[in-house]
């Protein structure tokens, strides 16, 4: 969308205007936020609002203040799910003040948010996408030779978009992909990896042998694999099994590995070898009687470890208790006499009588909820990655579970119920109606006015 047509809509409509900036990078932000309140006629004296990250907020101050622009700092750290509030509380405060909104963001859980909200207030809200304003062609970084090779570079792309069974994938995806090929791929290793445009230099290099062919326009770019970047990935991947054919053929990580990076990362197991089973005997215990909350687990996984599948001499057995207890502290799901519980450090005594509804499904929940926090883009093909990540195998009984997993996120209302061809996205906590409570559910210490 170029800034003429932005111009001539708010120009038009005379709406207020948010402009999402948590997605920006530093070195970035200035010029987007600049080139967003360039497109914009303030002449009618509409609001704007500016949310950024704290430690944006000093460097995009100055430039907001001199438009007018009011500014919302939200914590480095803050999720999606809680900068979606963010944006929903501004929203919601300008809808009750009469004014029509547009909000600009880089972000698809904001973009999901603003267009499940807008029939819900008359179409008084829309949504246009930063990216066309982050930078023209010419500022896309030229390719530093010293990174890898612009070769090496291209042909990860074909081994990237050739590990997807589609073999086509949207350019949004393309990072977590080309990071299962390299890690050097990864954004948060810093230097070139991380620079502006890099993600589009990479592509090109691809686009020019003639490995890939793009279609779409920003933000959704589709990249589909040509016949000669399936011939190269191919060709890589038998190098690749050639010199170490026990690295499983050599070929791209699938989601599954990637899955379990992200998880084991954060101390998150899964040990999908032995979780279910510690679930079976945590349910098995409480038919015998109430169970101490300190007891629950504990005892649980030394059954399992005394007479479940079998697992190496030296397997991390304490590990698995501190996970398991970990995902019930992210959801309690331990039922006490007053209602669910989580271990603290007094009180693991209280009595464990039964476990909530669904609860083994709520806890790997937390695991998928991980993923999307992490950035991780879930959309229903990649279900059978999900599932293999989650439970070892992709048989039609795990595959149902995990589509039971992510069911019952939606059902909780803890992801947005998204067309199949989206993301899945977190929405605000305790929500009555995931669109409802986007605009309207107001959760304090996120957001503070600088």
């Amino acid at each position: 969308m170029s800034p003429s047509f932005l111009h001539y809509q708010k120009e038009m409509i005379g709406m207020a205007t948010v402009i999402d900036l948590t997605r920006a990078w530093p070195g970035t932000a200035s010029a987007v936020l600049t080139a967003a309140l360039d497109a914009i006629d303030a002449s009618d004296q509409s609001p704007i609002e500016v949310v950024t990250r704290s430690q944006h907020a000093d460097l995009l101050g100055e430039v907001a203040a001199g438009r007018g622009a009011r500014l919302v700092a939200v914590k480095d750290d803050a999720p999606d799910w809680a900068i979606v509030n963010d944006i929903a509380r501004s929203a919601q405060r300008l809808l009750d003040a009469g004014h029509t909104i547009c909000v600009y963001s880089f972000s698809p859980a904001v973009k999901q948010m603003v267009t499940a909200s807008a029939t819900h207030v008359g179409g008084r809200i829309t949504f246009s996408p930063l990216a066309p304003l982050a930078r023209p062609d010419s500022q896309r970084a030229h390719w530093d030779a010293g990174f890898m090779s612009e070769d090496a570079a291209a042909e990860a792309v074909a081994r990237a978009i050739a590990s997807r069974p589609s073999a086509r994938a949207l350019k949004t995806d393309l990072r977590p992909l080309l990071e299962g090929v390299d890690l050097r791929f990864r954004k948060e290793s810093g230097g070139f990896a991380a620079s502006t445009g890099f993600i589009s230099s990479v592509l090109t290099l691809a686009e020019r042998r003639g490995f890939v062919q793009t279609s779409g326009v920003e933000p959704r770019i589709e990249i589909v694999l040509t016949d000669a970047g399936a011939r190269t990935a191919a060709a890589a991947a038998g190098s690749r099994a050639t010199a170490a054919p026990g690295l499983a053929g050599g070929s791209a990580k699938s989601g599954s590995d990637l899955y379990l990076e992200y998880w084991r990362a954060s101390n998150l197991g899964p040990f999908m070898t032995v979780r279910t089973a510690v679930y079976e005997q945590i349910d098995e215990g409480l038919t015998q009687g109430p169970k101490p909350l300190k007891a629950l687990v504990s005892e649980a996984v030394r059954t399992v470890r005394e007479t479940g599948p079998d697992a190496p001499e030296k397997f991390p057995w304490s590990r698995v208790k501190v996970f398991v207890e970990g995902l019930m502290r992210r959801r309690p799901v331990a039922m006490s006499s007053d209602g669910p519980v989580s271990l603290t450090w007094s009180n693991g005594d209280v009595e464990i009588t039964s476990m909530a509804d669904h609860w083994r499904l709520r806890l790997d929940g937390e695991l998928v909820l991980h993923l999307i926090d992490q950035g991780v883009q879930l959309r229903i093909d990649d279900m059978p990655d999900l599932a293999g990540a989650l439970y070892g195998r992709r048989s039609d009984g795990d595959l149902d579970q995990a589509y039971s997993v992510v069911r019952r996120l939606i059902q909780d209302g803890l992801l947005a119920d998204t067309s199949p061809t989206e993301p899945l996205c977190r929405m605000p906590a305790n929500s009555m109606h995931p669109a409802e409570s986007a605009l309207r559910l107001a959760l304090g210490g996120q957001a503070q006015e600088v």
